[in-house]
């Protein structure tokens, strides 16, 4: 059952003083939210992943949903990620109707009083190496006095920023992926660079919501939903040898984050299985796996340096795997001070020249990314 504000807090406490056990639904952000952010100890979590029931991930045992039959209600809490998995808690707990159930991002765990603790959490799951390197950066920014810790005088607006940076990235994604899907875009959508595994769960997200939104509605809306590529080497940024990404100061081993097996846990939280693909390796080398005829109707590039950019792009636009009409996103494109002698914005402008590319940009989405859509290119 959802609970009400009320009660919240209370069930909060019992969790925290053993009289009542909390189990994630998911092993991604609610992990983190939960257990780092609200510090609320967890029991195990809970997936839908055939592959993954019986694993341990994060130190925490992986049960199915059928499980929760076993659980005694009046000692359990459920522990969602977010207004996504209303609909899906609902299904797999509709035998188990008393148990309750809230979510990482419900207002009174969030209320005002609680956002200088929420933030000092976060910095440190960030010192930890939990969060994205660069979400570390606005976080100091965030919360920074000169001894460079959480102060009383952090305002509402420094935290709005932080929040605002990664709901600009994650709206304008969500947006593109259901344009795609109102306009019939041919293709699927692949992103370069996968980290955190945030903006990639958020693509999931975006597409499962448009599918099952637009399935029967639409005329042409494909009968199961487009696949998600996913690129990463799994290992950080390679050794770092143009001249271009020296000057920026990019370092080899940066951003390594989520292994494979947990970004596909993370993404088919939201998509079935067989509608994700995962590809390990430099970008040079599994780029060459793409079937012939492979086509995007949208590409996320967070590939940080410019070489890989340039990796990425050239084989893109040499195969023509961009459908006309498609959308790339830079996540970068603003890194380097915005220069256009460096990183993203100087591979994109040597494949514009290279490919006579015919485009429109649609300016900066977020303090960073950049998105243009595509309309032809020379493949020659």
């Amino acid at each position: 059952m959802q609970t009400d504000q009320q009660n919240t807090h209370q069930l909060l406490e019992e969790v925290r003083q053993g009289a009542r056990h909390a189990y994630a639904w998911g092993i991604g952000y609610t992990f983190e939210a939960c257990r780092l952010l609200h510090g609320i100890p967890l029991q195990a979590a809970i997936h839908t992943a055939p592959e993954l029931i019986g694993k341990v991930q994060h130190g925490l045992p992986i049960i199915a949903p059928e499980d929760l039959l076993k659980l005694a209600p009046e000692t359990t809490l459920i522990i969602g990620y977010s207004s996504t998995f209303r609909a899906q808690i609902a299904e797999y707990c509709r035998r188990i109707p008393s148990v309750p159930v809230i979510f990482y991002d419900d207002p009174s765990i969030l209320s005002r009083n609680r956002i200088l603790e929420i933030l000092s959490s976060l910095k440190l799951a960030a010192e930890s190496g939990i969060v994205h390197p660069f979400t570390l950066q606005l976080i100091h920014q965030a919360t920074a006095n000169p001894s460079g810790s959480a102060a009383e005088g952090t305002n509402e607006q420094s935290y709005s920023y932080l929040s605002e940076f990664v709901s600009d990235v994650r709206r304008a994604l969500t947006k593109q992926v259901h344009f795609i899907h109102y306009e019939n875009i041919p293709g699927d959508i692949a992103e370069f660079g996968t980290c955190s595994g945030t903006t990639a769960s958020c693509l999931a997200s975006a597409m499962a919501g448009a599918f099952y939104s637009l399935r029967g509605k639409i005329e042409n809306v494909e009968e199961q939903p487009r696949k998600l590529h996913l690129f990463d080497s799994f290992k950080g940024l390679p050794a770092i040898t143009n001249e271009l990404d020296i000057r920026a100061g990019w370092k080899e081993g940066s951003y390594k984050d989520k292994s494979e097996a947990e970004l596909n846990a993370m993404v088919q939280q939201y998509l079935p299985a067989d509608s994700v693909r995962t590809y390990a390796g430099w970008f040079k080398d599994t780029l060459k796996s793409l079937a012939a005829g492979q086509k995007f109707s949208l590409v996320h590039v967070d590939c940080d340096i410019y070489e890989s950019t340039i990796d990425v792009l050239d084989y893109l636009f040499a195969n023509n795997h961009i459908s006309d009409g498609g959308t790339i996103f830079f996540d970068d494109w603003n890194c380097g001070a915005a220069s256009p002698d460096l990183g993203e914005r100087r591979a994109w402008n040597e494949m514009v020249k290279k490919y006579r590319i015919n485009f429109t940009d649609c300016g900066n989405y977020s303090a960073y990314g950049n998105k243009f859509i595509i309309h032809s290119a020379s493949h020659a």
